[in-house]
Parts: C-alpha cells; structure tokens; sequence
C-alpha cells in the first residue's frame, strides 16, 4: 500500500525538524512517498492591482520576474531537506516539491488543507511553528489552523 505524505515547509527550524523526523521514522520505507509543498513569502499587493490590460501586462511580466527571483532563493531551502530525505534512504523518485506563494492575506492553512484534498494525501507532517511567529499573536498560527480544520488526513505536528 502507497503511503502518500505532504510536508509542509517554510525556511524555519521546527521545517527541518519535521522533515529529519519523517526522514528518520520513513527513510527505508519504499511504500512511502513525499511532497515538499514550501510556502514562499507572500506575493507583494502591487503585483496583484492593475487597471488597464497593459498595465496587467506589465504586471504579469513584474510578478513573474519576482516569482523567479522569490523561488531561486527562498527555494534553497528544500535542498538540505531531499539531501536528507535521500541519505535516509529516500529516492529520487519518492520525493516530489510544490512551492507555493500566497497572495497578501490569503490563507496559508487553508491552501495547505487544500493541497492535501487535491493530492490524495494520507498524512500531513508540519512543524510546530513557522517563520512567521509575529502574525500568530494577531490571527493563530497555520498549524493551529490545519489542525482544527483537517478532515480526512492524520496530521504530524512537530516540535
């Protein structure tokens, strides 16, 4: 039986914590496969307004240029994770990433359980908290979220 596992990654510690603990309790496992679904920062407002078709345009030339950049450096941060995932025993073909940046305001958690809908997914695995602590005083953190609301799916939240 496939075992299909979503980890959900920002460039925090409590990350690489979740994905040494799925590497080291799953690594020799070849009925185990895995998603990196990494959450980039959020896509800046002023890519997302525009008012005529050539400034939507521009826009879209604009926002892709920063999509590229945004994914060339944020997106480092899975590479530590399939080395380790690899030297656990993990092959290539198990490992699969999706990188996803939201829009201002939009719901981390809620694309994290949609992802999980969409994928077929047996288990989530997240860290405890992400890189973005500061938000978690005024709207509850992302895991908090995914955990109240997931339906379907057993949820690893590590510490």
């Amino acid at each position: 039986m496939k075992i299909k596992i979503l980890l959900a990654l920002d460039s925090s510690e409590y990350s690489l914590k979740a994905a040494d603990y799925v590497a080291n309790l799953l690594g020799k496992n070849p009925d185990v496969s895995i998603r990196l679904f990494h959450v980039l920062h959020n896509i800046p407002p002023s890519y997302l307004e525009y008012g005529t078709i050539d400034q939507k345009r521009e826009l879209d030339s604009a926002k892709t240029k920063w999509e590229e950049s945004e994914h060339s450096v944020d997106c480092k941060c899975t590479e530590p994770v399939i080395e380790t995932m690899k030297e656990a025993g993990f092959r290539d073909d198990q490992i699969k990433e999706k990188h996803f940046a939201p829009t201002q305001g939009e719901d981390v958690a809620q694309a994290i359980l949609d992802e999980c809908a969409k994928g077929g997914y047996d288990t989530l695995v997240m860290g405890k908290r992400g890189k973005s602590a500061h938000k978690t005083f005024l709207k509850g953190s992302v895991t908090e979220k995914v955990v109240r609301y997931a339906k379907g799916i057993a949820v690893w939240v590590i510490e």
